[in-house]
């Protein structure tokens, strides 16, 4: 059918061509057909559509290994992620924690993602980091999420999950009069422009996002 529109096109075309070039006194010469086109046959709509790109299809994630990979990058993100903070906490304070989350964060977080072969981040609609935005499609899923966990596989698996603040996340992210010692100061220097105070513990603190690729490794 494409074959047969393009030569109808190319004639309608190359007539309007040797119209407008001609002058008003000059006389109309019979058009010569400009290369070998041959009409082809209409062909039925399958044949039309075969070579169009299919449609992912949607994939149950309860079925999907991926989530697997998912849930594993999470977990060890949280961890990992916890785990320094506690460590320099007990060294040196809570103050000092402010500090790991600005230097150190985001060599944890791709340090992950490269083990896992995911693209993995942390987002929240109260920021600290100004950096930690996410992508639309995060967004999206946050959305309809409604403060549970969420999973969307096709090509890619997706998955958003809350993150709930802990007692200990008080000492850091509570009211002002909460703020453990030297905290406050610590923000007005790193973050002088940050919204994440306020929170008691088992607020929704933000959450965080995982996309799997089809062939994880």
């Amino acid at each position: 059918m494409y074959l047969a529109k393009h030569w109808k096109t190319a004639i309608v075309a190359t007539s309007l061509i040797a119209f407008t070039a001609c002058d008003d006194d000059t006389d109309d010469a019979p058009l010569e057909p400009v290369g070998n086109y041959e009409a082809v046959p209409e062909a039925d709509e399958a044949e039309a559509t075969e070579d169009e790109p299919e449609q992912a299809d949607e994939v149950d994630p309860d079925d999907d290994p991926r989530r697997e990979t998912a849930d594993e990058a999470d977990q060890q993100l949280r961890q990992r992620m916890m785990g320094r903070v506690m460590e320099v906490v007990d060294e040196e304070g809570f103050d000092a924690a402010v500090h790991v989350c600005r230097d150190e964060a985001e060599p944890i977080t791709q340090q992950v993602a490269e083990e896992f072969d995911v693209e993995i981040g942390r987002v929240a609609d109260r920021l600290r980091n100004p950096d930690n935005v996410g992508h639309d499609w995060v967004w999206e899923m946050i959305e309809e999420a409604d403060g549970e966990p969420l999973y969307v596989a096709n090509d890619t698996l997706r998955a958003v999950k809350p993150i709930h603040l802990g007692q200990p996340c008080v000492n850091c992210h509570g009211q002002t009069d909460q703020l453990a010692p030297g905290v406050a100061d610590a923000l007005e220097a790193h973050y002088p422009d940050d919204e994440a105070t306020g929170y008691a513990p088992d607020d929704l603190r933000g959450w965080v996002w995982v996309e799997v690729p089809d062939s994880p490794n």
